[in-house]
């Protein structure tokens, strides 16, 4: 709209929603596609049951239309907190929390016996069987099999979170090996190839957030490169990225590609790379579109590296079929200047798509990694020019953005809500980690609305975070009990009236905001006889913290005022 007129952003290329869901937390986004432009994605959070609800707008690029969901963030990178952290000490010292934390961990009972393999559909031979029928046939057929696919995703990627602690030998589903650590472990069922992105390769210090970061941005890759490539030809899978208990899985329709079919790419870690020149041209044109720099692709051991354009490990196969595939696309975006104290950020902390467009110069997806090594110096010099841009131009331009159009006390327009806020991040091609940065460039004085609701968000995501790394602490995820008394424990910890919160919120809560979103708070917020809960709206950050979560309280809780909320079990419906 006029906004974006003003600010020349460019459409989205991907968004994601977050719905109210009842007890747990899942989010799973379904890859398909419809008519002759692809229909892509629907995102939905769901609670344990298969049923669920979905929303898509129209947005338009320079090559197809997309029909991406309403609008939230992918979740930002955190680690769990130590043992001995405050949060930790409190939840693990609340009577609300049950004796059975450190029982041991059992198989999941299974109520009907898995189904054979070939009792389930194949997903990919449907999907491109549904492409091919005329127009007005597809999108009921295909909402049909995104239904079945979601729901057979998120069925089996519980077994397999529920039964993450057993012995491989003893699991309903049993880890696939000899298919690289990159990415987590692999499991197959269904006909469905799952990732769980857990870090038990170290890639990033242990850290599972981090590895949950990679597989968001697997999909954020795959939502470009379908915007661009299946109007010219190419095939994708179904794909569904899955939430739940603080964990998270990525769903992929099994494909007929094999290490033969492999024309395009690595699959060896920048070994061997390919280069057909038939897939060469399509993914050229890709590049051109997204803005990504054609480079010498291979790790320096690599005798015949490749001129290619996108990540090195992106694979591009030919299936016996004839037909071509994508897939592997998390490092599709380049990443920012990496921190160097931070273990390999390169491969998670990412650029967005909106802002790579914008750049002068394309961008090459392998800079400051081995994989991109020739060449090198001129690679990383760019994605530092365009850091630089994003940090001195864009976000300050953005913050007077907010404040000149939606936050000035002189006029009249209405205020964003919090979904409408990301949004516009997104749009100006800023990533949501980046809140802290927006903040600082607002005076909280003239403008407190706009302050209060940047920091709620903040507030929100922390502790979305802080939430979800307990419950991958839990000795025995399958225990509901468990989860359960976690989450009581947290809300009464952060919403309740008890001293240990209120030293949460004048301490740790600070110590963590800084952490996750650099330059969040102002010097008075700092000082230790500050109460962060007066610079938040605590109604907001309540409802903020159940969408984020996926955690629903029951209305009748709200016949007492927030800061003396205390929630029992009946207090989640």
């Amino acid at each position: 709209g006029e906004s974006e007129s003003e600010m020349g952003m460019t459409d989205l290329l991907d968004k994601e929603m977050i719905t109210d869901t009842t007890d747990k937390m899942s989010k799973s986004l379904l890859i398909s596609s419809a008519t002759t432009t692809p229909f892509y994605p629907t995102t939905t959070t769901t609670s344990s049951t298969p049923s669920s609800s979905t929303t898509s707008n129209i947005l338009t690029n320079s090559l197809s239309s997309l029909l991406p969901s309403s609008p939230s963030s992918s979740p930002i990178s955190s680690s769990p907190l130590p043992s001995s952290s405050p949060v930790s000490s409190s939840l693990r010292s609340s009577p609300l929390l049950p004796e059975a934390l450190l029982s041991p961990f059992y198989r999941l009972d299974i109520d009907l016996p898995l189904s054979p393999v070939d009792k389930f559909p194949n997903w990919t031979s449907e999907f491109q069987s549904i492409l091919s029928q005329p127009p007005l046939q597809r999108c009921t057929k295909l909402q049909s099999l995104s239904d079945h696919f979601v729901a057979t995703a998120k069925t089996f990627a519980r077994i397999i979170i529920q039964e993450s602690l057993i012995p491989n030998e003893t699991k309903t589903i049993k880890i696939i090996h000899n298919k690289g650590f990159a990415g987590g472990s692999k499991y197959k069922h269904a006909n469905i190839f799952f990732k769980f992105a857990v870090d038990h390769h170290n890639l990033f210090g242990s850290n599972n957030s981090h590895a949950m970061k990679v597989a968001g941005h697997e999909l954020k890759g795959m939502t470009a490169y379908v915007s661009c490539g299946m109007i010219l030809g190419l095939n994708f899978p179904l794909l569904a990225l899955i939430d739940w208990k603080g964990y998270r899985i990525i769903a992929t329709s099994i494909l007929p590609i094999s290490e033969k079919t492999l024309v395009y790419g690595s699959m060896d870690g920048g070994n061997k790379v390919y280069r057909d020149p038939k897939m060469a041209v399509l993914m050229e044109k890709i590049g051109k579109v997204l803005n990504l720099k054609p480079h010498f692709s291979g790790i320096p051991t690599c005798e015949d590296k490749k001129w290619l354009v996108g990540p090195c490990d992106i694979e591009g196969h030919r299936s016996e079929d004839g037909k071509e595939y994508v897939v592997d696309t998390a490092r599709v975006w380049p990443c920012e200047t990496p921190d160097p104290m931070v273990k390999n950020a390169f491969l998670f902390r990412l650029l967005r798509g909106e802002l790579v467009s914008k750049c002068a110069m394309p961008l090459s997806s392998d800079s400051f990694s081995l994989f991109g090594e020739h060449d090198s110096a001129e690679h990383n010099r760019e994605v530092m020019k365009a850091t630089d841009y994003l940090n001195f131009n864009i976000i300050p331009e953005f913050a007077q953005f907010l404040t000149t159009q939606y936050y000035n006390p002189q006029k009249e327009n209405k205020p964003l809500h919090y979904e409408q806020l990301i949004d516009a991040i997104h749009r100006a091609g800023i990533n949501v980690r980046h809140l802290g940065k927006i903040r600082a460039k607002i005076d909280k004085t003239i403008h407190r609305d706009l302050s209060f609701i940047l920091l709620t968000e903040i507030v929100a995501r922390v502790l979305k975070n802080v939430l979800w790394g307990e419950m991958r602490k839990l000795s025995n995820s399958n225990d509901e009990s468990q989860i359960e008394g976690l989450t009581l424990s947290f809300f009464n910890l952060i919403f309740g009236p008890s001293n240990g919160g209120k030293n949460y919120w004048m301490t740790k809560m600070k110590v963590d905001v800084n952490t996750f979103f650099l330059q969040a708070l102002f010097p008075d917020e700092l000082k230790r006889d500050f109460d962060l809960r007066s610079g938040i709206d605590l109604f907001s950050l309540f409802s903020r913290v159940q969408n984020l979560t996926g955690v629903k309280i029951r209305s009748s809780i709200f016949s007492s005022e927030i800061s003396n909320l205390h929630f029992t079990n009946e207090s989640f419906s």
